[in-house]
């Protein structure tokens, strides 16, 4: 779906914001969370998509993650580096569930040689999905994240 509206809960990366107007054909959007819900951004209507925002994760894109997170990789499946940034670029929440398989594959296989780096992706992608998932289910954070790594850490 790619028609935004007023009233719209959008994602990037790493934030949930809520469209709140809508005027001389831009969208006035602000954070949802602390000190930030109180600076106000806007974009260009046709400007949306190009941005890479998305609308929020929905109960049945949430269950598709889960199911996409619960597939085992296949054995001859091969990391790429080069794959994250541009899953990270699409900002799919599918695309980033086999991103963390890869990652968690990797860890184990490299043990204290995986890269800092890539634990950092693994650690952001987790609490941006578990921030936006727990938006949506009415759950803690920390419950969120615990479900994703439990599921990763069992592969």
């Amino acid at each position: 779906m790619t028609n935004f509206k007023v009233g719209d809960y959008i994602v990037d990366f790493e934030n949930i914001y809520l469209i709140y107007d809508e005027k001389d054909g831009f969208f006035f959007y602000h954070h949802l969370e602390g000190d930030k819900a109180t600076s106000t951004s806007s974009l260009p209507v046709t400007n949306m998509i190009k941005s890479g925002f998305r609308h929020l994760i929905n109960t049945q894109n949430i269950k598709e993650f889960f199911a996409e997170l619960n597939k085992v990789l296949p054995d001859d499946s091969v990391f790429e580096n080069k794959l994250i940034k541009e899953s990270l670029y699409l900002n799919d929440p599918i695309k980033n569930a086999l991103t963390l398989k890869f990652l968690y594959k990797n860890k184990k296989e490299l043990g204290e040689k995986f890269l800092k780096s890539n634990q950092e992706i693994i650690n952001n992608i987790t609490n941006h999905l578990a921030k936006e998932i727990s938006f949506v289910h009415k759950k803690p954070i920390a419950t969120i994240q615990k479900q994703i790594t439990d599921i990763l850490s069992k592969k």
